[in-house]
């Protein structure tokens, strides 16, 4: 029976197909972000908007996968409900981190910031594009719950 080590070296992969070099990035992060995620996209990745985002509850960090919703004035958009165990850990400690991989074009973008509350017009702007079921849902809980956060990064 082969090793268990020994196959996980065996899945390494080669990614010399799309080198990246320090004059094919966009000097703002925003504008070269939005070209990667274009890029998967475009390309059909499944969820290309997903991104891990970390948190830390009482000195244990803590991931899990959101969904990146729109940049807003050069900040990352998400939502979370204000009760939910990741929006209780930010609001403790509002440094937070995460990444978005695309393997299949062989990008990974790596942020890590200040996340806080949206403003009200941001917060208006994402109920309106909610499913009419997810309005009504969302109509019993206060619109404080359902506000966005984004990231200062």
């Amino acid at each position: 029976m082969e090793n268990f080590s020994e196959k996980i070296q065996s899945l390494r992969n080669e990614y010399s197909d799309l080198d990246l070099t320090s004059e094919d990035l966009n000097q703002d992060p925003i504008t070269q972000f939005t070209k990667w995620l274009d890029e998967a996209i475009e390309t059909q990745i499944y969820e290309p908007n997903a991104m891990v985002l970390a948190t830390v509850d009482e000195n244990a960090p803590r991931s899990r996968y959101v969904l990146f919703k729109n940049i807003v004035n050069n900040n990352l958009i998400f939502h979370t409900h204000y009760e939910s165990p990741k929006a209780v850990e930010i609001f403790a400690n509002p440094n937070v981190s995460g990444i978005f991989y695309w393997a299949e074009i062989h990008r990974q973008v790596r942020f890590q910031g200040i996340a806080r509350k949206a403003d009200s017009q941001v917060s208006d702007e994402y109920f309106k594009t909610r499913p009419r079921g997810g309005q009504l849902r969302s109509e019993e809980h206060t619109s404080e719950l359902q506000s966005p956060m984004y990231l200062v990064c």
